[in-house]
């Protein structure tokens, strides 16, 4: 069915008037007790937990599982030397990274991945990277992307939140929750 423009401009000024009354007449009635956004909390735990985390970097020397033997050779060569240059010299890794990482989302930002949480990357490159402590950098891992170079650079262990950190976003969530209802 095809709806006129002016159809459409009044039922939008409608839904426009309605959720102006819900925000000013009825949004500030509604009042969430301590005890009210705990019991969330205390029935919700499992959304307040927080993997372990390692804010990671790396360096991918691309060779896919399909490539000949002699361009894996060459790719893993240029890994090794990459490693070698970085832990003797104590070049800087980003810089490395944005100049030879063929990982085009992260060499720009010197193949920082951000923090990763196990189960997000492939198997091996998990292994390593968690095997790693902050600051130190891996051996050469082989994943179906080609050989990286991996830098931990900060770990966060893994923990629940506390009440008083989550209850400013969950009182945001239960009073969103209220209003769509409303």
């Amino acid at each position: 069915w095809q709806t006129s423009p002016e159809a459409l401009r009044a039922e939008m000024y409608k839904d426009l008037l309605i959720a102006k009354v819900i925000e000013r007449e009825i949004v500030p009635q509604l009042s969430l007790s301590e005890d009210f956004v705990r019991d969330f909390y205390d029935q919700h735990g499992d959304q307040f937990r927080e993997a372990e985390t390692v804010r990671a970097s790396h360096i991918l020397i691309s060779a896919s599982q399909g490539a000949d033997e002699s361009t894996r050779a060459e790719a893993l060569a240029q890994a090794n030397a990459l490693r070698a240059e970085i832990i003797k010299s104590s070049v800087d890794f980003a810089a490395l990274a944005r100049e030879h990482s063929a990982d085009a989302a992260t060499a720009t930002n010197g193949g920082d991945l951000g923090f990763v949480e196990r189960g997000q990357t492939v198997p091996a490159f998990e292994e390593a990277l968690f095997g790693l402590e902050e600051g130190s950098i891996s051996e050469v891992v082989e994943s179906p992307f080609g050989f990286h170079v991996i830098k931990a650079i900060e770990r966060r262990t893994g923990r629940i939140v506390p009440f008083e950190e989550a209850s400013g976003q969950i009182r945001m969530l239960l009073i969103e929750q209220e209003r769509q209802a409303l």
